[in-house]
């Protein structure tokens, strides 16, 4: 804890010690048995990514408490007028916490239901995002997950380089960053490879970065023969509704996927919405609920809540997929799928709280590793960019890497 004398309260001579402590650990092939915890106020994203980076290196989990939220939850609990015992905004945040410990000693904390493990069946997800390397190199994050005997879900990190050369500049400059054709096709190249054993035969691809043509031929180039879902998610910040707790049903719950009836059937990409985070649907008669809310009205404490900010899909998928039915039907089937397995992959997300809307659990890794590495290369001396390249090739195909940056 970097408050105490010893540190002078300098967090940066904390982290240099623990990264010292990783070291000796792993020296040791001890390293299976620790979880290094920092609690540190005014953390920051690159010292964030900092101690993830060596903790993966090292093979040894770590776990990251920002003072800073914990203080800012007890504030709004005291706004409230509610002891932290009995609030739920610090009940959550620190049963997030005891799910990523356990997570992260290599306890699985839940397994996908019996009703969505069809959706996983004969399937892989990869998450892609972006980071800046420098003025003119990028760096893609990539995380992939495979069902393994049934409902357990095993996952992998990845990452790729590519210069701005690469790159259309009249598609960068009016629709934005975009992954080429060659890193497309390397990415899918490797993944199928890696999982030849697994009787794969279905991608499902969430993603940061636009969807471009270009990246559309290498992923084609790399996945012949293999069916083929690529989305581009947005945390969209456009909708906002006020939920009526006087209405029987609240409004809107979570999980609903909204598709753009101008978008089906056309020879374009679908678009939808999905409430991946909000109310979860309750029976109707459920007395302790309905309780709870009189409660909070007859203390005046009810304040009406927004609903979270939706997640913006575009869908593109392979014709292999069209069937000899109307287009209209095959597409909306694809969006419906495409929004139920995101909403499952939010839920394996054993970090949640950190993640608002709830996201693909691959998409928010991959971004993770995408900034993590790029921490690292900006950096620019030879020993840490030597320590970047080793770090992606030690946790390759190490299925318990999603541990080491949780």
């Amino acid at each position: 804890m970097f408050e105490s004398a010893e540190y002078e309260l300098d967090i940066d001579k904390c982290i240099g010690s623990i990264v010292d402590y990783m070291r000796n650990v792993s020296q040791g092939n001890k390293s299976n048995g620790y979880i290094v915890m920092l609690l540190a106020r005014k953390l920051g994203d690159e010292r964030y990514n900092q101690v993830k980076a060596y903790g993966a290196y090292y093979r040894i989990p770590t776990h990251i408490i920002n003072l800073d939220k914990v203080g800012g939850v007890i504030k709004e609990c005291e706004k409230n007028n509610r002891r932290k015992e009995d609030c739920p905004g610090y009940i959550a945040y620190m049963l997030n916490n005891y799910v990523q410990l356990y997570a992260k000693s290599g306890g699985i904390p839940w397994v996908v239901s019996d009703n969505d493990a069809s959706l996983l069946q004969n399937t892989v997800v990869v998450g892609l995002a972006t980071s800046k390397l420098g003025n003119t190199n990028y760096i893609v994050g990539v995380s992939y997950a495979v069902a393994y005997v049934g409902k357990e879900v095993r996952s992998y990190i990845y990452s790729e380089i590519f210069e701005e050369s690469e790159l259309d500049i009249k598609s960068l400059e009016t629709t934005g960053l975009y992954i080429p054709a060659r890193v497309a096709k390397n990415i899918f190249t490797n993944i199928r490879e890696a999982l030849r054993a697994w009787n794969v035969n279905k991608y499902v691809i969430y993603q940061t970065t636009i969807i471009h043509p270009d990246e559309i031929r290498g992923l084609v180039d790399a996945l012949n023969g293999n069916l083929w879902i690529l989305v581009h998610v947005k945390e969209s910040g456009f909708i906002k509704r006020v939920y009526d707790l006087d209405t029987e049903d609240w409004g809107p719950y979570r999980g609903l996927c909204l598709i753009d009836d101008d978008s089906v059937g056309s020879n374009r990409s679908i678009k939808a919405l999905l409430l991946s985070t909000g109310i979860i649907k309750v029976k109707r008669y459920d007395y302790a609920l309905k309780k709870f809310v009189e409660e909070r009205k007859r203390k005046r404490t009810y304040k009406p809540n927004t609903t979270p900010e939706p997640l913006e899909l575009e869908i593109f998928y392979n014709p292999q997929m069209k069937a000899p039915a109307d287009k209209s039907q095959i597409d909306t089937g694809i969006a419906l799928y495409t929004c139920r397995l995101a909403l499952l992959l939010g839920k394996l997300d054993w970090e949640a709280y950190t993640s608002w809307p709830k996201i693909p659990f691959v998409q928010k890794y991959a971004k993770r590793i995408a900034d993590i590495l790029s921490l690292l290369y900006r950096q620019g001396d030879e020993s840490t960019i030597k320590f970047a390249n080793n770090l992606m090739i030690s946790l390759r195909r190490d299925p318990r890497a999603l541990r080491y940056i949780m």
